[in-house]
């Protein structure tokens, strides 16, 4: 898990995009039809395009030397359609990293999962990664045992 996001309220979500210097009328209008329709891959996919692209993330990320994004491939993973993000970072003169994200929405948290490698190292194994990523599963936390 790379990261995960309380989803905000629309009234807050449309409040951190104007911070972000950001009026996608449209996007907003897509979350809320699909936060109203409870379509959590509708609504996964467009918190992930708010997040990523138009609050700057992926754009911030092809302006910093040493990141590109490689591709976006969209796919059905923990039962939503979402996007495998495929990019890759030098993280040093003699170091490139690839890495494969996925992001997914459970009771109202936006998660991440991100699986990253050496360049060689990823070339190798991408089916395997990509494998991993199209199979996760969401597994509910154990209870908290009670002190009596």
């Amino acid at each position: 898990l790379n990261r995960q996001y309380n989803l905000l309220p629309e009234d807050e979500l449309d409040n951190w995009l104007s911070a972000q210097n950001q009026d996608d009328t449209a996007l907003l209008d897509a979350y809320r039809e699909a936060a109203i329709a409870d379509d959590t891959s509708a609504e996964t996919l467009n918190y992930i395009e708010i997040l990523n692209e138009d609050a700057n993330w992926l754009s911030q990320l092809s302006t910093v030397e040493g990141y590109e994004l490689l591709g976006k491939e969209e796919a059905d993973i923990l039962g939503q359609k979402t996007q495998i993000l495929h990019y890759k970072y030098a993280a040093n003169e003699d170091t490139m990293l690839e890495f494969m994200e996925v992001s997914a929405i459970k009771d109202n948290m936006l998660y991440t999962v991100t699986i990253w490698a050496e360049e060689s190292q990823f070339a190798k194994n991408q089916a395997t990664y990509k494998e991993m990523l199209t199979s996760l599963a969401w597994v509910d936390a154990p209870e908290a045992e009670t002190a009596e």
